[in-house]
């Protein structure tokens, strides 16, 4: 598993938020703040710089999984700033957190996928699909029942009965 591959702490975060809670990256990983992370009540304050013109001015509220929760521990101090960013070596317009990534995998030996942080956030949305309410995981991330079905949700290569996922779209295709 790549998680496990990665060196630093703080880009093992920014991955498991993506694959795990569905956090855009870089633009929401960006804002996240320690105040952001109620470890207490499992939840999440997400602000969106992309939803801010929305209802809710792009703030929302996210499901804290107990997966994600050693990746927090693991570079959070004790007395950690409420106000301080969570991701520092990452933030910013000059940081290429897609490069740094692809380092990573390539270190491990695995192969790239196409858009990176974008195929990790239909993983999550549709993993958390399988145990939640469409809407209500709708809601965590961010977006649309319309939205999460066009672009997000995955078709399981085993939901396929085991043929790959091209080759049984070519074939339902033809039907």
């Amino acid at each position: 598993m790549l998680l496990t591959r990665i060196r630093d702490p703080e880009l093992r975060l920014v991955v498991a938020l993506a694959r795990y809670a569905g956090l855009r990256v870089p633009s929401e990983i960006s804002h996240l703040r320690w105040r952001d992370v109620d470890f207490e009540r499992q939840s999440l304050h997400i602000f969106s710089p992309k939803m801010e013109h929305r209802a809710r001015a792009g703030h929302r509220m996210c499901l804290l999984l107990t997966e994600l929760v050693p990746y927090f521990m693991a570079i959070r101090h004790d007395e950690c700033d409420p106000d301080a960013f969570i991701v520092k070596r990452y933030r910013g317009a000059d940081k290429n957190i897609r490069t740094a990534l692809l380092r990573e995998i390539k270190a491990a030996g695995l192969k790239p996928w196409p858009k990176l942080f974008q195929n990790l956030r239909a993983n999550a949305l549709t993993d958390l699909a399988e145990t939640h309410p469409i809407h209500v995981v709708c809601r965590w991330l961010g977006n649309t029942i319309d939205v999460a079905m066009r672009h997000y949700l995955i078709i399981k290569r085993q939901e396929y009965g085991g043929h790959s996922t091209q080759e049984s779209a070519d074939k339902h295709d033809d039907k």
